[in-house]
């Protein structure tokens, strides 16, 4: 899926989940969407073992996250 479908598809995704009050669990490898509409976010490795769990606030300031994705956020704030 291109960016802009990605990103319209996450929109209305979070747009429902707000309007009704649901609780929704997307797998997904996006580091630029997904951290701007997750609550939580469980980081796992190539192993499928979890690495970092948690509020996305806590997760996203994580130094082992840092290390490894931060540049993608300018600094831990997701965009």
């Amino acid at each position: 899926m291109d960016p802009m479908a990605e990103k319209a598809i996450f929109q209305v995704i979070n747009d429902l989940r707000t309007e009704r009050s649901l609780a929704v669990i997307i797998a997904s490898h996006s580091l630029t969407v997904v951290p701007a509409i997750a609550t939580h976010v469980v980081f796992m490795d190539r192993d499928d073992q979890v690495v970092l769990a948690g509020e996305r606030e806590e997760v996203l300031a994580d130094p082992r996250f840092q290390l490894r994705y931060g540049a993608v956020f300018a600094g831990g704030a997701p965009p």
